[in-house]
């Protein structure tokens, strides 16, 4: 078995993916998670429905022309100090798992880099875990920051004190004037991801796999929006989870009401407990100690990024001038 394997591995074949390869893309996706919700559905939405554009997607294909491997390059509209740009999120390394350990992502990487180096304005971007963290490092993607994991459980999420009704309402579209929320956030950082309307109701209504609970907090003329979901942990326990957050407000109050209705969502869905990554810029950060929050460090993203354009200017020395979160990955 070890020299048929070997065989196939040394005449791989790696091109870029046409939409004739996506069914074979979403075979390989259930065969390795199979309860992750993969679909012919989820894929057409992210890969043919995106607003920014087409994904650059790399495969592999063994000698009988199975596809084991497969890893993809999603655009986004940034903003990049005033300027618009495209951002491409890499993301779902997929690899047969008889073909494992075998240089796959090393390829992909190289191929990827390539791709990257030729774009006018732009850069490449991901959250990688800890586990695969080692490897980007390794192949010259700069570390930003990283992204803390706050959780809130047990006795200190029961023991909240909060009130019995939301500050907040449900909200079942972005209308265009969400986009003027947005930029007054973003005008805090150089490089962002653009939150348009259209973006974001991709991002969170249109998503044919996951549920998400959109919130508008309205007081005058501060606003905030934020993006709340259940999902099940590792132990099979309910949990609630922060996925995204932004407002125009000067004030830190608005902060601790975004809180106030997370904690209020997560107690109402019967959930175990509560959790956020959170950069100490986003506004959060100030207040999630005294709220009882604990840092999770052995969960903790970082944010990396592949751009020879920008790097003269030494922007991965200066983490602040990032306005990413990890509400622009492919997390949650």
């Amino acid at each position: 078995m070890t020299e048929q394997v070997s065989k196939s591995i040394a005449s791989l074949e790696y091109c870029t993916a046409g939409k004739q390869d996506w069914k074979d893309i979403v075979a390989l996706q259930q065969k390795i998670y199979p309860k992750h919700g993969w679909s012919s559905a989820y894929v057409d939405w992210e890969y043919g429905k995106n607003p920014a554009g087409d994904p650059r997607i790399w495969i592999a294909r063994s000698q009988e022309r199975e596809l084991v491997a497969s890893y993809a390059a999603v655009p986004f509209r940034v903003l990049m100090k005033g300027r618009e740009g495209i951002g491409w999120r890499m993301e779902h390394l997929l690899t047969h798992p008889d073909y494992r350990a075998l240089g796959s992502f090393h390829t992909f990487a190289k191929l990827s880099q390539e791709f990257l180096r030729e774009i006018p304005s732009g850069y490449g971007f991901a959250f990688p875990n800890a586990r695969s963290y080692p490897g980007f490092k390794a192949i010259g993607w700069k570390t930003v920051k990283q992204i803390p994991l706050f959780e809130l459980s047990g006795a200190a999420l029961k023991n909240q004190k909060t009130k019995e009704t939301f500050w907040s309402r449900s909200i079942e579209r972005f209308e265009t004037s969400v986009h003027d929320v947005w930029k007054t956030y973003a005008e805090n950082f150089d490089y962002a991801l653009d939150r348009t309307a259209k973006y974001l109701n991709w991002r969170y209504f249109e998503c044919p796999h996951v549920s998400y609970d959109v919130q508008e907090l309205n007081d005058g003329s501060e606003k905030a929006f934020f993006v709340l979901k259940t999902y099940q942990n590792s132990e099979g326990k309910r949990w609630a989870h922060l996925c995204d957050f932004f407002h125009n407000s000067s004030h830190a109050q608005i902060c601790q009401q975004v809180l106030d209705d997370s904690v209020l969502y997560a107690i109402q869905h019967g959930c175990e407990g509560l959790s956020l990554w959170s950069f100490a810029d986003s506004g959060l950060g100030a207040v999630l100690e005294n709220r009882g929050f604990s840092l999770q460090p052995d969960l903790n993203r970082c944010f990396v990024v592949f751009g020879p354009t920008e790097e003269k200017n030494g922007i991965y020395q200066e983490p602040n001038r990032w306005g990413m979160m990890m509400g622009d990955s492919d997390v949650f």
